[in-house]
């Protein structure tokens, strides 16, 4: 069954367009209000501003108004927009002229043809990634198995709650899933819900770029920065996913960025990136259980700062550690709360340990490296991952958990070898940096158990970016030898986006060519099951009207494909004690999926009641309507 080509999701694409827009410009009128002029500095807190808005909007219709739906979102939304307009009415802002832009760009491009082509090739795999999201039914091993069950659980039942579809992480932080379920709402297609993180990527470089410059680099050295971060294999193969590594990463960057600047600015100015910093680390430690690490570790030295400025006063100390932290318990830490208050454990239902003690009770959830790796010394793990990218060239493809290797040839050829003399070089010439972003990104990757996992040191690659731009427009290089050093950097960031554009890895045992997804988003593509050879899901492509369906979540693993294209079809957790025939009256059910063998499969066929009529599937599902007459 096909489903849709591009052409018939591009009204839903443009609807999340139009509104993220309205809600990013009011965002940027407020910033500009702050008192933030430079140009990076406003499009940067206006995304964090833009995201802030949405997560807050959606947290208060879906938590406490509990009418998670489009009328309510929109008119929060609205208000709020309205508002800035209108405090803001004064204010004398004007956008660039297309045609100046274009000329000013021709002419970086003809002064710096190689990080224009660096440029060029992000912008263009970029939007590539566009094309591949709407193209496509979501994939993604942990994006289907339990991140769009909540998202798709939530939509349905117009609350924010942890959902009973996903058995493993539901209560985990999940301001990344709020943020797809702004697509979700809006254009009520199962391809929108991958776009979230492209605009991350944009934000992540952006905020990159940023970091190289408030470490008095260039500004070819920022752009250079900003493009390699963008070509990173992992970030571009996660991008149109609903993972939510690349959105940590991003919020993660930005914070450093807008802390540095804070520390550089003067007067109202300095205040509003402090506050605008908070609500950047806010959104990371509401995304990923390891933004808990990383709120601390910018702390730190944000505490150190404060200390020694102490003769300042005590209200200008209070006022900064305000601005800073309360958007960060605000977007962040209540997630914790929540699920510290419900089951007694922050991070349930992981366990937590340190120093040998056990903090909080749970499960041991840490995934194994691959052989190659686990065979290694800890200390080691990260390096035999990031060898994978020397011979880059026998990669048939990257994917968005990339296990071995990810981070790309840029970083495993020259980026790990510049980290240490740029640190080296920070500590002598801008220990601010060294201060406020290399030290508390070490922390934060020093900490976490996945050093060697590329999906969870995407910052590193920043970080990477920075110091190869920093070595690319070193004055003290020969000409030539930086010419020579720029020509490897662009044909291995143009390798690194060649190798994760060519194929699309669907990491459900299917692999796509770039052909192949072009012909798809002419024609359209196959649903879910017939698409990524899943023969337990191509029965609900079959079904004609919206429906009730119940999910046996302790043998089915994927839940949102259930939902439907259109999101259409109404999902339901079977209840832990089998009790599935009252689930079935009670909700009116019309579908109820186990699989084979199961205990509720035997349940049902032991009960003989003429309730639940067989459902022909192959694979491994089974599938039993309900008969609406018994």
């Amino acid at each position: 069954m096909v489903v849709s080509s591009v052409l018939g999701v591009v009204p839903a694409f443009a609807v999340i367009v139009l509104a993220t827009g309205l809600v990013a410009l009011g965002a940027a009128r407020v910033v500009r209000a702050l008192g933030i002029a430079d140009s990076l500095d406003l499009v940067v807190s206006t995304a964090v501003l833009t995201g802030t808005q949405i997560v807050v909007t959606l947290l208060f219709a879906g938590v406490i108004l509990r009418q998670l739906n489009v009328a309510t979102v929109l008119v929060s939304n609205a208000a709020l927009t309205g508002a800035a307009f209108y405090l803001t009415r004064g204010q004398r802002w004007s956008l660039p002229r297309p045609g100046a832009l274009l000329a000013r760009a021709g002419s970086l491009a003809r002064g710096y043809p190689l990080c224009a082509t660096l440029v060029v090739v992000a912008s263009l795999a970029l939007s590539w990634r566009v094309v591949v999201a709407l193209t496509l039914p979501p994939y993604g091993f942990d994006a289907v198995a339990y991140h769009l069950s909540t998202v798709a659980d939530w939509l349905q039942l117009e609350r924010i709650t942890p959902s009973e579809l996903n058995t493993c992480c539901a209560y985990y932080p999940s301001d990344g899933e709020v943020l797809v379920a702004w697509t979700g709402l809006l254009g009520q297609r199962q391809e929108v819900l991958g776009l979230v993180q492209i605009p991350a990527v944009a934000v992540g470089a952006l905020a990159v770029a940023g970091i190289a410059r408030a470490a008095s680099l260039t500004a070819l050295a920022a752009c250079y920065a900003g493009a390699i971060y963008a070509l990173t294999p992992v970030v571009l193969a996660q991008s149109n996913t609903a993972y939510v590594d690349v959105t940590f990463a991003a919020w993660v960057l930005a914070a450093l960025y807008l802390v540095l600047r804070y520390l550089a600015c003067q007067g109202r100015e300095r205040w509003a990136l402090l506050a605008i910093a908070g609500a950047a680390t806010g959104l990371a430690v509401g995304t990923k259980p390891n933004g808990i690490v990383f709120g601390v570790a910018l702390s730190l030295p944000l505490a150190v700062h404060a200390y020694r400025r102490r003769n300042a006063g005590w209200r200008k100390l209070a006022l900064a550690g305000s601005l800073f932290l309360v958007p960060i318990v605000c977007l962040g830490a209540w997630w914790y709360a929540r699920a510290w208050i419900v089951t007694g454990n922050p991070f349930y239902p992981a366990r937590v340990e340190a120093l040998g003690l056990t903090l909080f009770e749970g499960r041991d959830y840490l995934t194994a490296p691959p052989p190659r790796i686990a065979r290694q010394p800890t200390l080691l793990q990260p390096l035999v991952s990031w060898l994978a990218d020397l011979d880059f060239w026998n990669q048939n493809t990257y994917q968005q958990g990339q296990r071995s290797g990810g981070l790309g040839p840029v970083w495993s050829y020259v980026g790990a070898l510049l980290v240490l003399p740029f640190a080296l070089w920070a500590y002598l010439r801008s220990r601010t940096v060294l201060a406020f972003a290399l030290l508390p990104l070490a922390l934060l990757l020093l900490v976490q158990p996945y050093d060697w996992w590329s999906r969870f040191t995407i910052p590193l690659a920043g970080i990477g970016a920075v110091a190869v731009a920093w070595a690319l427009t070193a004055e003290r290089a020969p000409r030539a030898l930086r010419r020579a050093f720029a020509i490897a950097v662009v044909v291995l960031g143009v390798a690194g986006a060649a190798i994760v554009t060519a194929r699309v890895d669907s990491a459900l045992g299917v692999t796509f060519r770039s052909t192949e997804v072009l012909r798809m988003a002419v024609r359209g593509a196959p649903g879910f099951g017939t698409l990524y050879h899943k023969p337990d899901y191509v029965w609900v492509e079959r079904i004609g009207r919206p429906s009730r369906i119940a999910i046996d979540k302790s043998t089915v693993r994927f839940g949102s494909p259930l939902a439907g294209d259109r999101l259409q079809h109404r999902l339901y957790a079977v209840p832990r004690d089998g009790d599935v025939e009252e689930l079935v009256r009670r909700q009116r059910i019309d579908y109820v999926m186990t699989t084979r063998g199961s205990l509720l499969d035997r349940a049902i066929q032991d009960s003989e009641s003429p309730l639940f009529r067989l459902v022909p599937t192959r694979g491994r599902a089974r599938v039993y309507r309900i008969d609406p007459r018994s």
